[in-house]
């Protein structure tokens, strides 16, 4: 899951970017961090983004020396959370960047 998701902050984001990851523990949940100031999604690309084969447009693609995926990553990523008992949100800004936000419930 980490993985793909800082993948694709390294696919988006240019060189000079930043790409932020966080780990934060509260008393019942456990919250992860991806943040990135690489190209962004527009809000119907935010819409799509969990579809199996989905693919940003890859005119933003800020790094032609990262292969491109299926657009199965962020489908797989959001099954496995779910899987574990968590969530996942996403906010982004087109030219601003991307954050990814997960939760899972802490283990007793």
């Amino acid at each position: 899951m980490v993985q793909n998701l800082i993948y694709n902050a390294l696919k988006f984001t240019s060189e000079g970017g930043t790409i932020t990851i966080k780990l934060e523990g509260a008393e019942e949940d456990v919250h992860l961090f991806i943040r990135d100031t690489g190209s962004g999604m527009t809000p119907e690309e935010l819409e799509r983004i969990w579809d199996r084969f989905y693919k940003a447009d890859e005119a933003r693609t800020a790094r032609s020396d990262v292969a491109t995926g299926t657009g199965l990553g962020l489908t797989i990523v959001k099954h496995l959370v779910n899987g574990m008992g968590g969530t996942i949100q996403v906010q982004s800004e087109l030219g601003e960047g991307t954050e990814f936000r997960l939760t899972f419930p802490r283990l007793p």
